[in-house]
């Protein structure tokens, strides 16, 4: 097991706009303070999903179209 501290960032989607940007803003720069970042997501992907599993992120995505019908 890791000493990192861990964080659970939630958020609703992670289309692009302004709190996803600082989302993988912020999770890029608890990195190298031996922050390990977990997304979890509740609408299903998007482009800052991508991004921040390029960056090692482990992002979840619950996929829950319904909650917002």
């Amino acid at each position: 097991m890791s000493d990192a501290t861990r964080v659970l960032h939630v958020i609703i989607g992670l289309k692009v706009g302004g709190a996803e940007r600082m989302l993988a803003t912020v999770t890029r720069a608890l990195t190298p303070m031996n922050i390990e970042s977990y997304v979890a997501c509740v609408l299903p992907g998007g482009p800052v999903a991508e991004t921040l599993r390029a960056d090692g992120i482990r992002v979840f995505d619950l996929g829950r179209n319904d909650l917002l019908s």
